[in-house]
């Protein structure tokens, strides 16, 4: 009799400890969501993915490439560009025409092909293959730096939509290594025109160095 009471006794508990331990977490359960649908289950909360362009590109050691989004991107903006604004993409243009390494796969022009016109493309590509065809070993480095440090318009026609540019530059030329190096003066010309409302370059051509 003894024993059965005993049996009694425990079970009561026993049932009473699930019963608390059941409560305890669902209570805990329903804090920690809340008592709401978690949020990335909702549609209204769930966001697509949209590539942005790059705050800046490589077009220069010192300058934002800003206007290579214009004109890729959003050509209506170029449309309106200041003589400023040109000067500004002359200079990172020649910066960026006239940093090369022979260890670089002439990205330097590829990555300019964007804000060239249609007759400069074609251009830059055979003069690629021109360079690769005469390259030397490529096991010896060899580059050439740009800096631009002066800018001033030749000509400048919004209505008819050309302009020229001369832009300064010191140059760097390295061999093998940077300690190897030699710093001259050099001039470039840009050529632009407008076409669809767009500024392209359509010509690039340096002058004799300093």
């Amino acid at each position: 009799m003894e024993k059965k009471k005993l049996i009694i006794i425990f079970s009561a508990f026993f049932g009473l400890a699930v019963i608390i331990a059941l409560f305890l977490f669902f209570r805990r359960t329903d804090e920690s969501s809340g008592g709401e649908t978690p949020a990335v289950g909702r549609p209204g909360n769930i966001q697509a993915t949209v590539p942005t362009a790059p705050a800046s590109l490589e077009i220069g050691a010192t300058q934002q490439e800003i206007k290579k989004i214009v004109i890729a991107e959003n050509p209506i903006k170029s449309a309106v560009l200041s003589k400023l604004d040109l000067e500004k993409l002359a200079a990172s243009f020649a910066e960026r025409f006239g940093s090369y390494s022979n260890q670089a796969n002439f990205a330097n022009i590829r990555d300019l092909q964007v804000f060239m016109t249609e007759k400069m493309r074609r251009w830059s590509a055979g003069y690629i293959q021109d360079l690769s065809n005469a390259s030397a070993d490529s096991t010896i480095y060899y580059g050439i730096s740009t800096k631009a440090v002066g800018r001033t318009f030749s000509t400048y026609d919004a209505d008819d939509g050309r302009a020229e540019i001369l832009i300064s530059t010191r140059r760097r030329e390295s061999f093998s290594t940077a300690a190897n190096s030699k710093v001259f003066s050099q001039d470039i010309k840009i050529n632009l025109i407008k076409q669809n409302d767009v500024w392209l370059v359509d010509g690039a051509f340096w002058l004799d160095k300093d």
